[in-house]
């Protein structure tokens, strides 16, 4: 893939972007801390390159920011199941409703965790 002294670096950091890009396509989150921990590690090693081995970073640089996009998507879809379950929860413990000037009631239902058994 890179030609330089330093492909094994590139080699690496590749193989993590693919690793990540795989944990979040399929939703194994706990693999990212793991995942950080190395690639912060590699993205240190690679500040100390020269200029010229940092232009052969391209490749590398779209498979990050592809992840990023991925990461950013994931986080969204949680968003939206943490605010759709907030909104079932809320249809669960409570009855909204209108009177006929269109003013809001809200009724709350109690729990109970007694199960009653008719015969």
């Amino acid at each position: 893939m890179l030609k330089n002294s330093h492909s094994s670096l590139f080699t690496s950091l590749d193989a993590l972007l693919a690793w990540e890009k795989k944990a979040l396509l399929t939703g194994d989150f706990d693999e990212l801390p793991a995942i950080c921990q190395q690639k912060s590690h590699l993205l240190e090693t690679l500040e100390g390159l020269p200029p010229e081995d940092r232009a052969a970073l391209d490749q590398l640089h779209q498979a990050a920011h592809r992840n990023q996009e991925l990461l950013e998507s994931a986080l969204a879809g949680i968003r939206e199941v943490a605010r759709r379950m907030a909104q079932l929860r809320k249809v669960r413990d409570s009855l909204d409703t209108y009177d006929a000037n269109g003013n809001k009631s809200s009724l709350h239902i109690a729990k109970t965790d007694k199960l009653a058994k008719r015969a």
